[in-house]
């Protein structure tokens, strides 16, 4: 008996070193630089998380990639909303900003409480959405995948406090 949970054992552990290495495939070679909590009146609407490949974040560095993971039930449509509020804040032009919504709104999907949505861009400024690891599309226009990220990233951004927490390991 002894040794048939010895060998159960041995079995789970080397199970979930699989799935521990798995995961750090899939993340690839990324580094954590810092993540912080959008909290807006009581209520958690997010944690955010950015990566590099060195861990460390300078202005203009790719590739990189921003996790957001959702502790509440959004639309769509009110992800777009506020992604078009942010960058009026930013004082992107207002045909800018209906361009772009309308390829997000081709690619975003309703989010939940344990949703994840990614957005990496790779060194030639190609941004690529994942929600909970299946791919949502590509942005190919360098300008509208910086500007996505200067929601968060912009020394002007509407919430420095959550922008110091992911640029500060």
């Amino acid at each position: 008996m002894n040794r048939v949970n010895v060998l159960l054992c041995s079995c789970l552990l080397l199970l979930q070193g699989v799935a521990l290495a798995s995961e750090s495939e899939q993340q690839g070679q990324w580094q954590l630089v810092g993540k912080a909590q959008l909290r807006v009146l009581f209520f958690d609407v997010y944690e955010s998380r950015l990566y590099t490949e060195d861990g460390r974040y300078q202005e203009g560095q790719r590739p990189i990639r921003l996790d957001i993971h959702y502790q509440r039930d959004i639309t769509a449509s009110k992800l777009l909303e506020q992604t078009r509020k942010e960058w009026r804040h930013l004082g992107v032009e207002q045909a800018k900003v209906e361009t772009w919504s309308d390829k997000l709104k081709a690619l975003w999907p309703d989010v939940g409480k344990g949703d994840l949505l990614s957005f990496d861009i790779d060194e030639h400024g190609k941004g690529r959405f994942t929600y909970n690891g299946t791919p949502l599309g590509v942005i190919s226009d360098s300008e509208m995948t910086t500007t996505f990220l200067h929601i968060w990233l912009s020394p002007n951004t509407s919430r420095p406090e959550h922008r110091a927490q992911l640029i500060t390991p």
